[in-house]
């Protein structure tokens, strides 16, 4: 039995007057209904609480769980309209020392009751974020208690502007803790595949111990009128996470979001970051629970807060190892002309110039040139479409950017466009990509090459990515890539009569990844090979290329 002794309430002025009245030998009647408090005087309710706290003294478990709650409510009521905080102060702490002794669901009940007190009656934010987190933290295992973290875990998301938000705060956890449980997140999954989990197991379990650093945040396709937004969390090493989806509640936002257990967040991560585009309102970190580790914590969470019917889906990519999150309001189809929009993608660029060859050719070069051409000739082929390059310049340009910016532009069609390489100057011809797994050993080498990473990282997490393509996505980039692959072989061979054809082929290509459209990536020549790099470094062949290329697109275009 737990004694609830004088030095346990006599912490203020106003509780040592409690203790002088005789001790009651019985609790006290906790009969009257929250709701009936009102209808007592301000002398019958420091009646009430004055008893309330002595009966504490001689109970103990569910009895004592029934007397700490009413007494908290007594002493609410008496702080709303007296304005003096002693009473709820008293009780907080003999709410703090009730959860200790009481079974765990009901233990949360009893934090709960103690949090709404230092949000609301004291306005403590900085206690009331500790006692959201140690709700969470002691709670988030039993499934009893789930509505009670759920109701934590809300405030802690709301906190997380503090203090601009204590209003909203209040409103999420208002009066009546029962009101504010009915919005309960949804149960988060790992990664969001089997496959995904499995790999990223293994590249953390040979990770050091150390926690992963969440390094920066970057935002893609925030400007005005965009409908897609991509988020990119760039990460020191592989780590878990789970994800999932909170509706609209008590003031709040439906939001998505990450967890990420014992990671610490760099110098430069901003911990509220405003969008207001594509659907996506704001990007937030909160920290959920303590960490054992300096400048960790136990559980992190990315909170990505939505508005209007929006869709979304995460994934990651290794080497560095990256979670990207894709957030896309949903559009009305348009009628009339079905590819209103094509963006051509100039491979790699800035510092990253791909693949040298001879005569100083440099693919980020060429592959900017075919681009420009390519467009010239849409423009003639397809004059109501609009044609979108991802760079204009030799500017340096991330993978994960290239399929954002032909997701922002709602662009229908997406082709990368690059120059193949090998390692011995005999190997030459077209090649014409799409996304999708593949066993073919140098399809696997030349995907490692163009996302900068190894052979093992691509066919490990092939699955993984894989299943990001839609089956009817994966069908339309086939066509595409068909009529691209077989007009530039035709186009090319004016040029050079034995351009070998080297087929259209499935490789794991991250800059694909991603795209909400049908997307292909195209080499039509080999810079390493001496006779095409010679012609490379001619118009007439430049052209004959771009020329296949913008009537294998137009080709497939007309077909829709």
């Amino acid at each position: 039995m737990v004694q609830w002794g004088v030095a346990l309430v006599c912490f203020a002025a106003a509780a040592c007057d409690i203790l002088e009245a005789p001790r009651p030998e019985k609790p006290a009647s906790v009969s009257i209904p929250r709701e009936q408090l009102h209808e007592l005087t301000d002398d019958e309710l420091r009646v009430r609480h004055a008893a309330l706290m002595a009966s504490l003294q001689l109970a103990s478990g569910e009895e004592g769980l029934s007397l700490s709650l009413a007494a908290a409510d007594a002493a609410r009521a008496l702080t709303r309209r007296t304005g003096d905080v002693g009473h709820v102060r008293l009780v907080s702490d003999v709410l703090l020392r009730t959860a200790n002794a009481v079974h765990a669901n009901r233990g949360c009940d009893v934090l709960m009751a103690r949090l709404q007190i230092h949000l609301v009656e004291l306005s403590d934010l900085v206690v009331a974020h500790a006692a959201a987190t140690e709700i969470v933290s002691r709670y988030s295992a039993v499934s009893e208690a789930s509505a009670c973290v759920t109701a934590a875990m809300r405030v802690l998301e709301t906190l997380a502007d503090q203090p601009s938000v204590l209003a909203a705060a209040q409103a999420a956890i208002a009066e009546d803790p029962v009101a504010t449980r009915g919005a309960a997140a949804s149960t988060g999954t790992v990664v969001g595949s089997a496959d995904g989990e499995a790999w990223l197991r293994t590249r953390a379990g040979q990770a050091d111990t150390s926690p992963a650093t969440l390094e920066r945040v970057t935002v893609y396709g925030a400007r005005a009128g965009t409908q897609v937004v991509r988020a990119v969390l760039y990460f020191s090493r592989p780590i878990s996470y789970r994800q999932g989806e909170a509706i609209a509640a008590a003031g709040l936002p439906r939001r998505l979001y990450l967890d990420f257990d014992g990671i610490v967040l760099g110098d430069t991560v901003d911990r509220v970051i405003p969008l207001s585009q594509g659907g996506l309102q704001r990007i937030r970190l909160l920290d959920l629970d303590p960490g054992s580790q300096p400048g960790a914590v136990a559980r992190t969470r990315v909170s990505f807060d939505v508005e209007g019917d929006v869709v979304y889906r995460a994934f990651f990519l290794g080497d560095p190892y990256r979670v990207v999150v894709d957030i896309q309001a949903k559009q009305t189809e348009v009628a009339g002309n079905k590819v209103r929009t094509i963006v051509l993608d100039p491979g790699h660029g800035g510092r990253n110039a791909g693949a040298h060859g001879p005569h100083g050719l440099r693919e980020a070069v060429v592959a900017l040139d075919l681009s420009r051409r390519v467009r010239a000739l849409l423009r003639h082929e397809l004059p109501g479409t609009r044609v979108v390059l991802t760079r204009e310049t030799n500017e340096d340009l991330s993978l994960e950017e290239r399929t954002a910016i032909a997701n922002g532009e709602n662009a229908q069609l997406f082709v990368s466009i690059h120059l193949n390489a090998w390692a011995t100057s005999d190997q030459g011809g077209v090649a014409t990509f799409v996304l999708d797994t593949s066993d073919d050993s140098q399809a696997l080498r030349l995907a490692a090459r163009e996302n900068g990473t190894e052979v093992s990282e691509v066919s490990d997490l092939q699955k993984v990515l894989a299943s990001l393509y839609r089956k009817e996505q994966v069908a339309q980039s086939l066509s595409l890539a068909e009529a691209i692959h077989q007009q530039t072989l035709q186009s090319g061979r004016a040029v050079l009569p034995e351009l070998v054809d080297r087929g259209v082929k499935r490789a794991m290509f991250y800059v694909l990844v991603g795209a909400t459209m049908p997307a292909v990536l195209v080499e039509p020549s080999f810079i390493t090979n001496p006779e095409e790099a010679l012609a490379l470094t001619t118009d007439a062949y430049r052209d004959r290329l771009a020329a296949g290329i913008a009537l294998g697109i137009a080709k497939y275009a007309r077909s829709l």
